[in-house]
């Protein structure tokens, strides 16, 4: 056979990658290789991502677990059907390798397969590093075609999604909106720049993502339908309401994702919660009246929560102001639950010390229900602006929900 550049190396050349020197771990090898040919050592599977040097020829490199990304031709690539390997493993030393340039005894997968840790009960909130802003269905609608953007995180469905495995380190990324909508690549389209958006969920690749790690806790979402492409924000813009894409991985912040639990897959509400009846009986008992229980500042919505707190919970004061609730309640009486939980009648909702108008001390109400636009319906009370009764609220600002154990 003609010595020749290997065409992988070929094909990065072209790419005018980055080049850093510094490796970015060390990791347990379960397996070893040699080069065959002068491969590069790059941060992901792909040869679009960035190149940190090379690994000469004869080198021994430790293997820790594989993961199919980019196909690529090389020095193995007479042996191969085709000529193209998708497999590549991650180094010891913290770089990915391709498959086709090195000797491993085998034409199949020599290690594990690598594997991002994600809990199958678990929503889960979805960052972009570049702007800080979340993955979010816009205007929380769950007709097919939805655009997916991102958007400031503000706590609703429109941003909690869970993570449904399909086998091979794939998963459906499920919407807490609707269990039935999941995350897709508009039309199964696989060009640069494709558009991101929610459809009914089936088995197609283009409904798939796979996440790899990237950056110390960041992972990007790779397509399964496109396995070059990368869940992408486009021009890395910070800007709200920017309808995400699919693009060439290519290791930059507007691909690098973090993953952030806000709340854990429930069972079914019961038809009637104890706390939905003693909740109502409050309501009708106090509404209209108003409740000062220290005797202190006048009737403040601490005082209300309080009272409900002493009469239907038969729990002891929980004191400190609004904001301090949610620690300071008991963990016997009830059941502490994160911003995106979707809250039910008699949960007391919480905010914090950065809720405007609330002079710093936060703000608590106890929740009536959820309304379709992702506010809140509760009863509260202002000591110098109105007795208790029925107001509508943001998510803004809310720390979480203590859920009556009735």
């Amino acid at each position: 056979m003609k010595k020749t550049r290997p065409l992988a190396l070929v094909a990065a050349v072209g790419l005018s990658l980055a080049l850093i020197a510094a490796p970015t771990g060390a990791y347990a090898a379960s397996a070893t290789a040699t080069v065959k040919a002068a491969t590069q050592k790059m941060s992901q599977s792909t040869l679009s991502s960035t190149q940190r040097g090379t690994y000469k020829v004869g080198t021994k490199v430790g293997l820790v677990c594989y993961e199919k990304g980019q196909p690529v031709k090389g020095y193995f690539s007479k042996y191969v059907k085709g000529g193209y390997s998708d497999i590549w493993y991650r180094t010891a030393d913290g770089h990915y390798i391709a498959d086709i340039d090195i000797e491993t005894g085998s034409n199949g997968a020599v290690t594990p397969a690598c594997a991002v840790s994600i809990d199958a009960n678990a929503w889960y909130k979805l960052t972009f590093r570049n702007s800080g802003k979340a993955l979010d269905i816009r205007a929380g609608k769950t007709a097919n075609g939805t655009a997916v953007q991102q958007h400031t995180a503000n706590g609703t469905k429109s941003q909690a999604f869970k993570l449904v495995s399909v086998g091979g380190g794939y998963f459906k990324i499920m919407s807490q909106l609707s269990s039935s909508q999941v995350v897709e690549v508009g039309g199964g389209r696989n060009a640069n720049g494709s558009r991101v958006n929610t459809w009914s969920g089936g088995t197609a690749a283009h409904q798939q993502w796979r996440p790899v790690h990237s950056a110390k806790g960041y992972v990007n979402l790779v397509s399964r339908h496109a396995p070059w492409m990368c869940l992408d924000v486009p021009g890395a813009t910070k800007n709200n309401a920017v309808q995400l894409q699919i693009a060439v991985c290519n290791d930059t912040d507007a691909q690098k994702i973090a993953f952030t639990k806000v709340g854990t897959v429930t069972s079914p509400t019961p038809a009637n919660p104890p706390a939905y009846a003693k909740t109502d009986a409050f309501i009708a008992k106090y509404k209209g009246r108003w409740v000062d229980i220290d005797g202190a500042y006048g009737a403040q919505c601490t005082d209300l929560v309080e009272l409900f707190n002493s009469e239907v919970m038969k729990a002891a004061r929980i004191g400190g102001n609004a904001k301090d609730f949610y620690a300071r309640a008991s963990s016997a009486k009830y059941q502490k639950l994160t911003a995106a939980t979707t809250p039910r009648k008699g949960d007391i909702a919480v905010w914090g010390a950065s809720k405007p108008y609330s002079g710093g001390f936060g703000h608590t109400s106890i929740v009536l229900k959820q309304n379709s636009d992702g506010t809140l319906q509760t009863f509260t009370q202002s000591g110098d602006q109105y007795a208790a009764k029925e107001v509508k609220d943001t998510k803004a600002h809310l720390i979480g929900y203590l859920r009556p154990k009735l």
